[in-house]
């Protein structure tokens, strides 16, 4: 017991001096702490730093969070990703002013009961808020602990079986926020994975059994990488003036009930040429408005991971008539960032209005001197 205080001791007093100063460490409201919690899974500080101020300025208490439109809950949280996220809170809002008079529940059970929440974000969130003495597992406290006990299961049930109870001992104190966020600041800016760990300036450097074995860049063991399954997705840009046509995906499947410019799955048939790419996307296109499109010119290729998915899409630039079926909506760029849009949409959009620079082959075919023509003969 005395080994685990004084490391306990170790460790605080390194956050105390040493710690990213970030706005959801300033507060002790459950609220605050819950909505950067569920910002933070699968997503970068960095990137949440930009969006946390400002979704608690739109939605500042789980009140005004419970009583907004989906669609506008959907729209603050647009470039974030990972948009279930922002549905569970959504509905998680709508549980807590209901059945808990708008207080989130202090305990890890109560706060597992809600949509979105595990046992790790459960522990988080109600530690940092209350004091309650519920550890945290993800996988930044998770690296951390198998290195620190030399843990040499493969990352899944059987790791988090043994680190479970390593976690609880460390939380079992009047500190257990702090402990908890000291864990994960540990992870995120010191214990990092593989060879990129800086084991110089961490605070149980003399008792972490990784380092004393050489074995931190091999641990914890990493279970294989799913494979991406590739995919060519078609996407449509329809333009008049300054507005693009977008319609709203389909309630059902990947990235559902979200804003995109037209975008269709391609079969392997249908990728294998450019002609039959446009053959494809007019016919979606009709089936989908209900009236005739044509397809012009490719824009631009794009490529992005989405989900368990490799897309390559291809950008074509398409015309219609005047009519377009109540499913599409012509939208500014300006409008279309108030919108739940998803990624790639945002990404093609801004590549459109900054197209890339010509590439060096036609830079330099265009500074080529053109051969003067020889006059005709009289």
């Amino acid at each position: 017991m005395a080994a685990q205080d004084e490391r306990r001791d170790e460790l605080l007093s390194w956050y105390r001096l040493d710690h990213r100063d970030l706005p959801w460490r300033r507060t002790r409201d459950p609220y605050r702490i819950w909505v950067s919690e569920i910002m933070l899974q699968q997503t970068r500080v960095e990137t949440v730093l930009s969006y946390y101020e400002r979704f608690l300025t739109r939605f500042p208490d789980v009140g005004s969070l419970a009583a907004a439109p989906q669609d506008d809950v959907l729209a603050a949280w647009s470039g974030l990703g990972y948009y279930r996220r922002a549905r569970f809170l959504k509905t998680a809002a709508e549980t807590v002013v209901r059945d808990h008079a708008s207080r989130f529940p202090s305990s890890v059970e109560g706060a597992c009961e809600l949509p979105g929440i595990g046992r790790s974000t459960a522990g988080a969130i109600v530690s940092i808020a209350y004091g309650t003495r519920a550890p945290v597992l993800d996988g930044n406290v998770k690296r951390v602990l198998a290195r620190l006990a030399g843990l040499d299961e493969q990352d899944g049930a059987a790791l988090e079986k043994r680190a479970w109870p390593l976690a609880q001992r460390l939380v079992d104190c009047d500190d257990a926020g702090d402990v908890n966020q000291a864990l994960m600041e540990l992870g995120a800016t010191v214990c990092l994975p593989f060879a990129a760990a800086r084991c110089e300036e961490c605070p149980w450097r003399r008792s972490c059994r990784a380092r004393a074995e050489d074995r931190v860049a091999a641990l914890p063991r990493t279970r294989p990488r799913t494979a991406l399954r590739d995919e060519t997705w078609a996407v449509a840009v329809a333009r008049r003036a300054s507005r693009f046509l977008v319609h709203r995906r389909d309630p059902v499947g990947l990235l559902h009930d979200l804003f995109e410019l037209p975008t269709f799955e391609l079969t392997a048939a249908q990728a294998s040429s450019t002609l039959r790419q446009r053959a494809a996307l007019a016919a979606a296109l009709r089936t989908r408005f209900n009236c005739p499109f044509t397809v012009g010119d490719e824009l631009l290729l794009h490529r992005q991971v989405i989900s368990n998915r490799r897309v390559t899409m291809r950008v074509f630039a398409v015309s219609v008539g005047e009519r377009v079926a109540p499913r599409g909506r012509w939208l500014t760029p300006t409008a279309l960032a108030q919108l739940a849009i998803t990624m790639a949409t945002r990404k093609l959009v801004a590549k459109l209005a900054h197209p890339p620079a010509l590439n060096a082959k036609a830079k330099a075919a265009a500074a080529r001197p053109r051969a003067r023509s020889r006059p005709r003969p009289p």
